[in-house]
């Protein structure tokens, strides 16, 4: 699995962020994470990141920035989750190659006209 999925609670704020696992029987349900994050402040960042790594937490012997935004959630801060309309996947480098050749095939089918 190369997702995350936010537990949620009150509609919107995440109780825990599950890395690379499935959080329920319905995956296709639940709110996946997309690798966009965003911190009120640049110090949130790097406290989360920091007792992340001081305690080695790691998943499949990663660090994940996602699974540091649970010491934040320790801590008491409040974490939400947003919904997206569309995204693309550039988790690795087929990701990117996946969609630098769709955008070309498009790309160019755009600039052909067919006249029948």
């Amino acid at each position: 699995i190369q997702f995350a999925y936010c537990k949620l609670k009150d509609g919107n704020v995440v109780e825990e962020l599950v890395e690379k696992k499935t959080i329920s029987d319905q995956p296709h349900l639940d709110p996946a994470v997309v690798g966009t994050f965003y911190y009120k402040k640049a110090s949130d960042f790097i406290i989360g990141a920091e007792e992340m790594i001081d305690h080695n937490i790691r998943v499949n012997n990663e660090f994940y920035v996602g699974t540091s935004i649970n010491q934040l959630i320790a801590q008491g801060k409040k974490v939400v989750a947003f919904p997206i309309d569309k995204f693309i996947s550039f988790g690795d480098p087929l990701d990117l190659e996946l969609y630098q050749y769709w955008e070309d095939f498009f790309f160019n089918l755009e600039d052909h006209s067919y006249e029948g």
